[in-house]
């Protein structure tokens, strides 16, 4: 939650400063000039933690307690926000290729289904991306919004050390997400593209996986809210101070709790750190059209979540071509 990053930020300040005041002792003295931490490094600490305290405190000024009333609206609000969503599970090795019968299947990597003569996406450096998942509709429950026939088809680049995330500008994606409509022409299967090891940078976790794929089994689900969505932030913001809120944080992390860590489509993201969207930035993006998680096949830096992200106005006009790709670890 926004709130928490401002007050855990100024907590780690001072953390850190009074850690590495100790550390400066040891080693001579941390008020000695030149020392790593000297008097002028001290008052910069603090008066860092003094804004990020100040920010929090006028955000969630000393308010009445929350009323018996205001509990259980929320409360209701907060058991409201379910989404649909379908939960992928990994399940076997993938079908083999069958030429142009289609797409097999849901899957994490294995064969890719293109059209005769289609180029293999390309990254801007100009090398083959990494096909990272398909989506199979045919064989997946109904998803409100997503198509009911087809596939989509995920591509990452092995090139960048973040998978094509661009963290400053997130609509500026380096991801290719492909759509085959039921009934594409003159499709076949094609090997995933090669690539020297000391040259790619891969979240697959095994090569054979990565070669061959592992099929997804679709069961139709409902995704909770999770605790650091923007939309949750917005709700609480101006409470965090509020005797009594501490009733509203267990519910929000029991609800937390109640969540998986699986493949999906639809429901909520799962970030690790904090939610880069809010209101009037981004937040149009409120749609999950795949989030992969960490498990014994993929792995997002330290045990991560990946997510592509679309507008619901794209994905009802199957425009994926402004997709956001994001992920972030512990």
């Amino acid at each position: 939650m926004e709130w928490l990053s401002i007050l855990l930020f100024g907590i780690f300040i001072v953390a850190v400063y009074f850690g590495a005041q100790k550390i400066g002792e040891l080693i001579g003295g941390s008020d000695k000039p030149g020392s790593a931490y000297s008097k002028q490094q001290k008052a910069e600490w603090e008066e860092r933690a003094r804004q990020s305290r100040e920010i929090f405190e006028a955000a969630n000024p000393d308010s009445p307690p929350i009323s018996e009333t205001e509990h259980s609206e929320f409360a209701q609000w907060l058991g409201a926000q379910s989404k649909p969503a379908i939960r992928l599970d990994p399940a076997g090795s993938a079908p083999e290729a069958n030429g142009q019968a289609g797409p097999d299947g849901s899957r994490l990597g294995g064969p890719v289904w293109l059209e005769e003569g289609q180029a293999w996406p390309q990254s801007r450096k100009g090398n083959p991306m990494e096909f990272i998942a398909q989506l199979d509709f045919n064989q997946l429950p109904e998803l409100e919004g997503f198509p009911t026939t087809g596939a989509l088809q995920f591509f990452i680049p092995d090139d960048d050390d973040l998978w094509g995330m661009e963290m400053d500008e997130p609509i500026k994606s380096d991801v290719a997400v492909l759509y085959r409509p039921e009934g594409s022409p003159r499709n076949r299967h094609q090997q995933t593209a090669q690539r020297p090891p000391d040259e790619s940078i891969t979240p697959f976790l095994n090569e054979t996986v990565r070669q061959a794929g592992v099929a997804l089994a679709g069961a139709a689900i409902e995704d909770v809210m999770p605790s650091n969505i923007w939309e949750l932030d917005a709700r609480i913001e101006g409470n965090l101070r509020r005797p009594g809120f501490e009733r509203w944080d267990d519910l929000i992390e029991a609800n937390e709790e109640k969540r998986s860590l699986v493949h999906h489509a639809g429901g909520y993201p799962c970030f690790v750190q904090s939610d880069f969207r809010g209101p009037g930035s981004l937040d149009d993006y409120d749609t999950v059209l795949l989030r992969l998680t960490s498990d014994d096949h993929l792995q997002w830096g330290d045990v991560g979540e990946a997510h592509f992200l679309i507008r619901s106005a794209d994905l009802a006009a199957r425009d994926f071509s402004k997709v956001i790709f994001w992920w972030d670890c512990s």
